[in-house]
């Protein structure tokens, strides 16, 4: 491992589990053993570090995500792997992370909200029309089920929500998706997605209704 590899990883692991706002880089040279200056040299500040460590979750986002809309699956079986992949990277990352990007770093934010809207109207593209063929997607409008999702789900993951109604980004992911997937799948659909969840024992059990 490089140096500077050293120093992204024990950052990343830092700030997404505990936030970055109150964390120093004197900290974190002292508890990496090295000097500020050589932190600098790989990262100019720490601002720069976090617009790194977001770079480098979308990227692995995007790698896993395409992996798993791109299987030879039925569309449950994708929707069902995209939450879990999802609630495991939510459950590696505090509510704590995220509401300090948006209240220190707006344009950050601001970033990551276009890429996520961006990346589940491509993901929900797909799998709506993958969904119709199979008979387990009902036949609504794309545009319709999409647009719905998208402003219902910024809306309930905003942190300034979340915080005021105390509610976390793993529960509010967890609604979203049911709203989401009990809403736009046929019986067959419905059928098959519960004996799935009961297959995998998965985490989103309890989204069933």
């Amino acid at each position: 491992m490089t140096e500077k590899d050293k120093i992204f990883n024990y950052t990343k692991n830092r700030f997404t589990s505990e936030g970055f706002y109150k964390i120093s880089m004197d900290e974190i040279a002292a508890e990496l053993r090295i000097s500020k200056k050589t932190i600098y040299k790989y990262f100019p500040s720490k601002d720069m570090l976090v617009h790194e460590i977001i770079k480098d979750e979308i990227k692995s986002m995007h790698i896993i995500i395409d992996e798993i809309i791109n299987k030879d699956a039925d569309v449950i079986t994708k929707f069902v792997e995209i939450m879990e992949y999802y609630i495991a990277r939510l459950s590696k990352t505090s509510d704590k992370w995220m509401r300090e990007i948006q209240l220190h770093l707006p344009d950050l934010w601001s970033e990551v909200d276009k890429f996520k809207i961006k990346k589940i109207d491509m993901i929900l593209t797909k799998l709506i029309k993958e969904g119709k063929k199979e008979k387990l997607i009902i036949d609504f409008p794309p545009e319709i089920i999409i647009n719905s999702y998208t402003l219902t789900t910024k809306e309930i993951c905003n942190p300034k929500f979340l915080n005021e109604n105390n509610i976390t980004f793993k529960d509010a992911l967890h609604h979203s998706f049911a709203m989401l997937i009990n809403g736009i799948l046929t019986e067959k659909g419905r059928v098959r997605y519960k004996k799935m969840i009961k297959l995998k024992k998965s985490s989103l059990r309890n989204l069933i209704t």
